[in-house]
């Protein structure tokens, strides 16, 4: 059953996280799917904020710069948060400051979605002790050693926890966004929003 009504007058609120060195696709390609909902149905979809840590446009993995909407400091309520990968996401890590912030941030969202390497920063929050886990193939080792208690799920495209979901590398986000949308407002409104963007929705577990 859908968890908000599609005749809903308000877009729900998907943050995204950035930081220096973040992965492109693992932002933008949440971001271009909950972005895309109100275009391809009659949902009133998300608004899709970028979140940092300070106002300056941030440089991604391949030199392209993104422009934060606001800091985390800012963003009082959050439905979604997505915490993306890439070299970045080990200074996340590295720097207690920067951690505390992204923690601030995931306690104001309802629910928050981890893409590729962007698990390493929930594992180090304490986010994935004991839940199902996936992320990209070269994370799966260091996942282990900073969550001993979650349940790696190597083969699985993205794992849905309830309040945490993770999804493996890069183009893996795209399908847990849709995911997401599918419970949000339905099924048929996600499965419209990847035609829309011409996009072939792979589903959750492949294998078990």
């Amino acid at each position: 059953m859908p968890l908000a009504s599609s005749a809903s007058a308000l877009p729900l609120v998907a943050g995204i996280l950035v930081f220096p060195e973040v992965d492109v696709l693992d932002a933008t390609g949440p971001a271009e799917v909950f972005g895309a909902v109100s275009a391809a149905t009659a949902s009133a979809g998300f608004r899709v904020p970028l979140l940092a840590r300070g106002p300056a446009p941030v440089r991604t993995t391949v030199g392209v710069r993104l422009l934060p909407e606001c800091t985390v400091h800012e963003i009082e309520h959050l439905d979604l948060l997505v915490v993306p990968g890439g070299d970045g996401s080990r200074r996340v890590v590295a720097d207690a400051a920067h951690l505390q912030a992204v923690r601030t941030l995931t306690q104001r969202a309802s629910r928050v979605l981890s893409v590729c390497t962007g698990a390493r920063i929930l594992a180090a929050l304490g986010l994935l002790d004991g839940r199902e886990v996936t992320t990209h193939r070269s994370a799966l080792g260091e996942i282990a050693e900073r969550a001993p208690t979650a349940v790696l799920r190597p083969r699985d495209r993205y794992t849905d926890n309830g309040a945490v979901l993770t999804a493996a590398g890069v183009t893996a986000g795209i399908d847990l966004a849709l995911h997401v949308v599918g419970q949000t407002y339905g099924r048929p409104v996600a499965a419209a929003t990847a035609r829309y963007l011409e996009h072939t929705w792979q589903q959750a577990p492949l294998s078990r």
